[in-house]
């Protein structure tokens, strides 16, 4: 072990860290379970400000950065425009038409 700690560079207490955190059981797995269903559920739509929302409403105190780790970690992306990008779509189109 000392021969693989040298060669790869990395002290011994942070590859007895490493191994613990890569062998520590994932504490959101109901979270991940309850998210997944409310995104499926609605169609795929729900971006994290909504699914934070969500989650409050059914007593789940989390915050909003671990819900979008979350979302990121398990490829949760809305598959829906959003209504600040169909606006803005919108506002573009009347300002480049020409009048007559």
């Amino acid at each position: 072990m000392p021969d693989l700690l040298r060669e790869t560079g990395l002290a011994r207490s942070s590859y007895f860290e490493h191994r613990a955190w890569l062998e520590a059981a994932d504490t959101y797995v109901e979270l991940r379970r309850a998210m997944a269903d409310i995104f499926e559920r609605n169609d795929r739509c729900y971006g994290y400000r909504r699914m934070h929302a969500s989650l409050t409403k059914q007593a789940v105190t989390i915050s909003e950065k671990v819900v979008r780790r979350l979302m990121k970690q398990d490829s949760l992306v809305p598959s829906c425009p959003s209504a600040v990008d169909t606006a803005h779509t919108w506002a573009r189109s009347v300002r480049h038409r020409t009048i007559s």
